[in-house]
């Protein structure tokens, strides 16, 4: 019994690192009308692989004071509630800001992991619900451009394995 879980462990985590490999395939020579379905196709594979129920990039503007969800994955389309967050500022989620604009992720597994300054997250929570999250900034030559967010079911926890965040790390 171990040895077949193991079995599938390994099979597993073979296919996780074939995935930067076979997305990034899909996006060579793709019809610029064509790269955003391909995209969300992307977050919705690699948020499927990881357990995570939505998945978005969010692109800051230049001088890092706004931030725009410019594509999103999430398993139930009609439960999204990222879609609509345009010209967000980064000061809201001050939290996570200081750590995602250092280039380091943000990994939140329950509620109990915020600190009680955190209060832009925890308002946030209020009006809609606790969702465990792990964001990865997206950098452009060490030139911090947004984030990329993955977040599990709403009220829930969710343990982000260390072995996975290292593999999404090639995404961001």
């Amino acid at each position: 019994q171990a040895h077949r879980a193991s079995e599938q462990q390994l099979q597993s985590r073979l296919r996780f690192e074939r995935m930067p490999a076979e997305t990034t395939k899909r996006f060579i020579d793709i019809p610029v009308d064509k790269l955003d379905a391909a995209i969300d196709q992307a977050l919705g594979e690699t948020a499927a692989f990881v357990g995570a129920v939505t998945a978005s990039i969010f692109l800051f503007n230049e001088d890092l004071t706004l931030a725009d969800n410019s594509h999103e994955w999430s398993a139930t389309p009609g439960d999204s509630i990222h879609r609509g967050l345009q010209n967000v500022p980064a000061g809201l989620f001050g939290y996570y800001w200081s750590i995602i604009r250092k280039h380091e992720a943000v990994i939140v597994s329950s509620i109990e992991d915020l600190p009680p300054d955190a209060n832009g997250e925890r308002r946030w929570i209020q009006d809609h619900g606790f969702q465990p999250s792990l964001l990865l900034p997206i950098l452009a030559q060490d030139d911090f451009l947004g984030a990329l967010c993955f977040f599990g079911k709403t009220g829930g926890r969710m343990e982000w394995r260390e072995d996975l965040v290292d593999l999404l790390w090639v995404f961001a």
